[in-house]
């Protein structure tokens, strides 16, 4: 039984995954057809395994330190409240055999892939979806490290870290 998202946390991380399905890079790199087919590559929280099996994925989660903010507006909680916060956004991306001897290459494609999902992010960002203030690539691109174990196969790792909400 799902769940349905009735906080403001929870409607920001599943507006975000709903935001990276209607991604039409996103949904060009999972061979979706649409976004109601994409979103079955977006998870929320976690990635079970068998890990490999779901690449290319992206992972919406919350933030471990400082990802949730109300500030008030006023002097008295009659003013009312602004809500912010911020959210990872982590992407798997299987490395095309075509890239694969070639580092440098595979890299610059894993760039170009996310960067195409972060401009389709900004377009759709707003109200009607989740306001994005800011998008930070924080952590990556990170090669997989096949001598270590190869039945994971040749792929990257990038998280970006979404600010999301009004600012003061």
């Amino acid at each position: 039984m799902t769940v349905a998202a009735t906080g403001s946390q929870g409607k920001a991380l599943e507006n975000l995954r709903a935001m990276v399905a209607a991604s039409s890079s996103f949904q060009t790199l999972v061979g979706a057809a649409d976004a109601d087919a994409a979103k079955a590559h977006v998870y929320l929280t976690a990635v079970a395994d068998p890990v490999a099996s779901k690449r290319p994925f992206a992972l919406v989660r919350q933030v471990l330190e400082g990802g949730f903010r109300y500030d008030s507006l006023g002097l008295d909680t009659s003013y009312g409240y602004r809500e912010s916060g911020s959210l990872d956004l982590v992407f798997a991306v299987d490395t095309p055999a075509a890239y694969q001897a070639n580092e440098g290459n595979a890299q610059t494609y894993m760039l170009n892939t996310v960067e195409a999902i972060i401009e389709d992010l900004m377009a759709l960002s707003g109200y009607t979806h989740l306001l994005i203030r800011g998008l930070t690539m924080d952590i990556g691109p990170i090669h997989s490290h096949r001598a270590e174990d190869a039945s994971e196969g040749d792929y990257w790792l990038l998280r970006c870290l979404v600010d999301w909400g009004l600012e003061e």
